[in-house]
């Protein structure tokens, strides 16, 4: 089976907006709590 650098560009990108989707979600979570925690005070 050949690997085509088309296939390793696209594998890339995909992760890369795996990755970017999962830190941007984490990211929200994280200032949601941030924003709960300044409710309280």
């Amino acid at each position: 089976m050949e690997i085509y650098p088309t296939d390793v560009i696209a594998l890339v990108a995909f992760i890369a907006v795996i990755s970017a989707l999962s830190f941007l979600i984490y990211f929200k979570i994280q200032d949601k709590k941030e924003i709960k925690k300044y409710k309280k005070v």
